[in-house]
């Protein structure tokens, strides 16, 4: 008992020490978050400006619609309708770099296709009575991307934007679920055991004229309005608000400090009880 309360405490106090680098990590998310400015994009220009050198870069919100980057030149939803209306399957149009989807036409800068392969299992009991068993899952991704921006609308031409950079960034974009397919393509049996194969096909987009939230480095590239990924956020493009965003990090470090508080009360719980159970011991010894 004395080992095991011993143990206990150590193992506790161990977690709840790995929890308070989590929510130091969490809670300056949080701090970055408050002191973060959102800007409109009229405002882009003079904090263009503002900015001393090309290499100094600023931390920032930016709130705007998603268009293909070739729309800052040419852009148009009338020219990319009669581009790419002759050549529907290839999802791509001649004049504007933009992509569609296979499967609602939508224009997009982003269609990404998942297949999942899941392998079942039936067997039959000696009661008659069929038990099935999820198996395997192999996924397999396919996506297609164009270069994109974030603007203040849609217009032709697109004057005010920020060049959305990704380049050597792994991170999540907003895709909207567009197609679910499941069929069954394989069934075998063998000794009353049924192996029953499903394919999963899904299809996610991020579309043109999508809002969402940039939150990143801001940055003159070439005299071009750039952002791209700070990594200390766990956020790039989002779909959520400034606010929303606060708010989530906040619970999350909130739910981080009550677990801490509670492995730590329960770390002295098991020491003083090991304490405790020592000094029994040696007294009765």
């Amino acid at each position: 008992m004395l080992t095991l309360s011993a143990i206990s405490s150590a193992a506790l106090a161990f977690w709840a020490s790995e929890q308070k680098a989590k929510i130091k990590e969490t809670n300056a998310m949080v701090d970055t978050l408050n002191a973060t400015f959102e800007y409109p994009m009229s405002c882009l220009g003079s904090l263009l400006t503002s900015l001393p050198h090309q290499d100094v870069k600023k931390l920032v919100f930016i709130r705007g619609v998603i268009l293909p980057t070739s729309f800052a030149n040419i852009g148009g939803l009338d020219k990319v309708s009669s581009s790419s209306s002759s050549s529907p399957n290839q999802g791509v149009g001649s004049a504007i770099n933009i992509l569609r989807s296979p499967k609602t036409g939508q224009h997009a800068v982003v269609v990404e296709k998942t297949t999942t392969h899941v392998y079942n299992e039936t067997s039959t009991n000696l009661m008659g009575d069929n038990k099935k068993q999820e198996g395997t899952k192999i996924v397999s991704k396919a996506r297609k991307q164009v270069p994109f921006i974030i603007a203040d609308h849609i217009s032709v031409p697109c004057n005010e934007y920020v060049v959305i950079n990704l380049e050597g960034a792994d991170v999540e974009v907003p895709l909207q679920k567009v197609s679910y397919d499941k069929k069954h393509i394989f069934t075998h049996n063998h000794n009353g055991r049924e192996l029953q194969v499903d394919e999963v096909t899904e299809e996610e987009i991020l579309p043109v004229g999508t809002v969402v939230t940039a939150v990143g480095i801001f940055s003159s590239e070439n005299g071009i309005p750039t952002i791209k990924p700070f990594q200390d956020l766990p956020y790039f493009l989002t779909s959520k608000t400034k606010n929303e965003m606060i708010a989530e990090v906040s619970a999350k470090f909130k739910n981080l400090r009550d677990t801490s508080d509670s492995l730590s009360r329960w770390s002295v719980g098991c020491a003083f009880f090991a304490f405790g159970v020592y000094l029994t011991r040696l007294a009765q010894s």
